[in-house]
């Protein structure tokens, strides 16, 4: 019914794939390190030990913050350029075509 689309996965169309994938992933990683650090916090504080409760406190404000900036722009490319380049058929070129039944 319609020519066939020829086309290739660029790793710059891996790498935006992967990032984005990375951004889903954002929500539930805040909610956990949020809940655990309020876990110490407290349990700190009801021990009385408040140096404790404030290190768990700057350290989780760092987790939340640093962890994510530091895979979005070190370990994702560096995972998506290795894998990349070990994977051969994501450099070939793939065929695409509709028709009236199906993709």
């Amino acid at each position: 019914m319609f020519d066939p689309v020829t086309y290739r996965i660029t790793y710059d169309d891996y790498l935006s794939f992967s990032q984005l994938h990375q951004l889903r992933s954002f929500k539930p990683f805040s909610i956990y390190m949020v809940c655990l650090v309020a876990v110490i916090v407290v349990g700190s504080l009801y021990a009385g030990q408040v140096d404790t409760a404030v290190g768990a406190f700057g350290g989780g404000i760092l987790a939340i913050v640093g962890l994510p900036i530091f895979g979005r722009f070190v370990l994702i490319p560096w995972q998506t350029k290795r894998t990349y380049r070990e994977y051969d058929l994501i450099h070939e070129d793939m065929e695409l075509a509709l028709s009236g039944k199906a993709l």
